[in-house]
């Protein structure tokens, strides 16, 4: 059963499905680098934090202390820009918000500084004033937050500390969460132009791989052995950002040029002969051809928005159920093997 040609079907397509999420996930993360996204989406985090949808005044204060400065620098992109850092630790978050709170604040004890910086803008928000206009930093929501952390804490640094650690954390996973669903955007539209670009219709590769018995056989292989030689090869992950351009670049030219070419060869992708493409258009005879071509498309583009991950997980699944039957081929050639051959197999 797990060496019957629909099964090698399954595990060509899904193989087929990796290897492309795997290019597609190269491509969206050049993107995300080259954009910037992650360091994008950390601002927006830390705003919505800070300004609670107000004056951008204490995430001005935040992303200019020398700590945070540090972490930022300067890039070229048309003209001069500077690029945030796109990752902070909840420890350098807290130091941060902390020398805020008690910058400019006279008493000596850390917890007193603080209780004084809270009942100061408490007082500069009665007064209702533009932030701009005044010596206000904070808005209001986001102070009754800070205090409330802090009377919990009975003003004790430590605790107070590890409050706004806690707060930081939980607000990283709701970026974590933005930055997830923008990559499936992402990944859907990058998905689209890669099956366009390399013509990985999966109604077509279906259809070749249920008719041609040798082809299923031959990707289910390369499938099986990819598998053995990634195993301790972690795949990469919209999320990983410790990954260089120009190392993506470097193992999507591979990808392209070892793995992907080789399954190509064995279904036949590309625009190599090109004949649907020259094709004249007659809309009774053709406009189904077409349509059902970007259904194709359209399905392997959202089976690439998964993700490789996905993919690759299900991959080793597939294999190792394939690995447990007995293949068809081999059982051909025990059958027709002379019964000397069998007896030195067995002995």
């Amino acid at each position: 059963m797990f060496n019957s040609v629909a099964f090698n079907v399954v595990i060509g397509l899904v193989f087929i499905y990796l290897l492309y999420s795997l290019l597609a996930t190269t491509v969206q993360e050049l993107l995300a680098s080259w954009l910037k996204l992650r360091a994008t989406m950390l601002e927006k985090g830390i705003m919505r934090m800070l300004d609670d949808g107000g004056a951008k005044v204490f995430s001005t204060h935040f992303f200019n202390h020398p700590l945070i400065k540090y972490f930022i620098r300067e890039a070229k992109w048309f003209e001069k820009t500077t690029t945030l850092p796109s990752y902070i630790t909840p420890e350098n978050f807290s130091q941060v918000v902390i020398d805020i709170l008690k910058e400019n604040q006279n008493e000596n004890n850390p917890g007193d500084q603080i209780k004084s910086f809270i009942k100061q803008q408490e007082d500069l928000i009665k007064e209702n004033k533009d932030p701009k206009d005044s010596a206000q930093i904070i808005e209001q929501e986001t102070l009754k937050l800070i205090k409330s952390f802090a009377e919990a804490s009975n003003y004790d640094m430590e605790k107070f500390k590890t409050s706004l650690e806690t707060w930081f954390g939980d607000m990283m996973d709701r970026v974590g969460g933005w930055y997830k669903r923008q990559t499936q955007i992402y990944l859907l539209i990058i998905g689209m132009v890669v099956a366009i670009t390399f013509n990985v219709d999966t109604i077509m590769i279906v259809k070749k791989l249920s008719h041609d018995k040798d082809a299923a056989n031959s990707l289910a292989s390369m499938a099986s052995n990819y598998v053995k030689t990634h195993k301790e090869q972690q795949i990469l992950n919209p999320s990983d950002s410790s990954v260089n351009s120009d190392t993506l670049i470097k193992n999507a030219n591979s990808l392209i040029q070892n793995e992907i070419k080789d399954a190509n060869n064995v279904l036949g992708l590309g625009y190599k002969d090109c004949s649907f493409c020259l094709r004249d258009f007659h809309p009774t005879d053709d406009f189904g051809f077409y349509l059902l071509r970007l259904l194709g498309w359209l399905i392997t583009a959202l089976a690439i928005s998964l993700g490789a991950p996905f993919w690759f997980d299900l991959l080793k699944k597939l294999v190792n159920l394939r690995g447990t039957g007995q293949n068809p081929d081999e059982d051909k050639s025990k059958q027709s093997a002379t019964p000397s051959t069998v007896v030195k197999r067995v002995g």
